[in-house]
């Protein structure tokens, strides 16, 4: 919604705005390396992602994202009182906004570290305090770049048409995108408070799953069998995408069903400290994270965090007997 809120202002306008949401990104970054840094001086293991397995979280970002969406259909409006609302209308009219937004992007864009920000949370994770913070602001400005993009060349915003009803429209459509990841949200929250340490484990696949315990995967190996292990959660998009796409796939799924591949599935939707410890001894703080293991590799492989099913097969040819 940012271009549609600009598009009729100047061009000095539009950078300064555009300049606070990337600062505002960059920022959020560096709270978020202060907090880690902060957690692991305190002796706490750090993760990526931790905000989506804490329940308080996922209900106030969906009730806060649903308050948004509902605005977006221009049901209310909530204003400041009138003598502070001037001095913000005269000397920052907006400016807050635009960097909060920087905020919210920085929150959201975190569940998953595929496809290129987990080689950056290994890097970031096993440093120094100081590299960790540098790790973590060159994330941001990575994240930040279409907004500095427009910052630096605010005529971009020239290519988008005159304000009139499409706006009304694409706004409805926003406010329709939002609800979702309010309901998604919602989704998180009501399946984290369900889980507890004695449910079985959730299968929606078409192949036998079994849940992963600590060293579970060595018995197998003994045997002489091939071991997929797959750390996932609920609120790792890609790992959804892995799961649906490859894991599911034909050529997989038959492989699992024969018991040529078996297929061990860590549910880290919730804190788990002994999938973190799993995670922390490949040097992985993240997720998607997915081992092959085998007669002729016990210690297993780590696969891409974007699967591609012909990887999977020519690694399974390697590591058999």
């Amino acid at each position: 919604t940012s271009i549609l809120n600009k598009s009729n202002k100047n061009t000095k306008r539009i950078r300064i705005g555009f300049f606070l949401t990337s600062s505002g990104i960059i920022f959020s970054f560096a709270i978020l390396s202060l907090i880690f840094i902060s957690l692991r001086s305190l002796g706490y293991q750090i993760n990526w992602g931790i905000q989506f397995q804490q329940p308080i979280f996922l209900i106030v970002m969906s009730l806060i994202i649903l308050f948004f969406s509902i605005n977006m259909f221009g049901f209310f409006e909530i204003n400041l009182p009138i003598k502070i609302r001037k001095i913000f209308e005269k000397h920052y009219s907006g400016y807050f906004g635009d960097f909060f937004n920087g905020f919210s992007a920085t929150i959201l864009s975190t569940p998953c570290s595929a496809p290129f920000v987990g080689t950056a949370i290994t890097f970031a994770f096993t440093s120094s305090n100081a590299l960790m913070l540098l790790s973590f602001i060159l994330m941001g400005v990575g994240l930040s770049v279409p907004w500095l993009i427009v910052a630096i060349f605010p005529n971009i915003i020239s290519f988008v048409p005159r304000p009139g009803k499409w706006m009304l429209n694409l706004k409805i459509i926003l406010g329709i995108g939002l609800i979702l990841t309010s309901v998604w949200l919602f989704w998180l929250f009501i399946g984290a408070i369900k889980i507890t340490e004695t449910m079985n484990l959730k299968n929606s696949s078409n192949f036998p799953i079994i849940k992963w315990e600590k060293n579970i995967h060595k018995k197998f190996i003994e045997n002489g069998k091939i071991v997929l292990v797959d750390v996932t959660a609920d609120w790792c998009i890609t790992c959804k995408i892995n799961k649906v796409f490859i894991l599911q796939s034909e050529k997989i799924s038959k492989l699992i069903n024969q018991g040529d591949l078996i297929f061990i599935s860590a549910d880290w939707t919730l804190p788990n400290n002994e999938i973190l410890n799993y995670l922390s001894s490949f040097n992985r703080f993240g997720i998607p994270f997915n081992v092959i293991y085998g007669p002729r590799n016990a210690n297993g492989v780590i696969l891409p965090e974007i699967l591609k099913t012909d990887k999977i097969l020519k690694m399974i040819k390697q590591i058999s007997l």
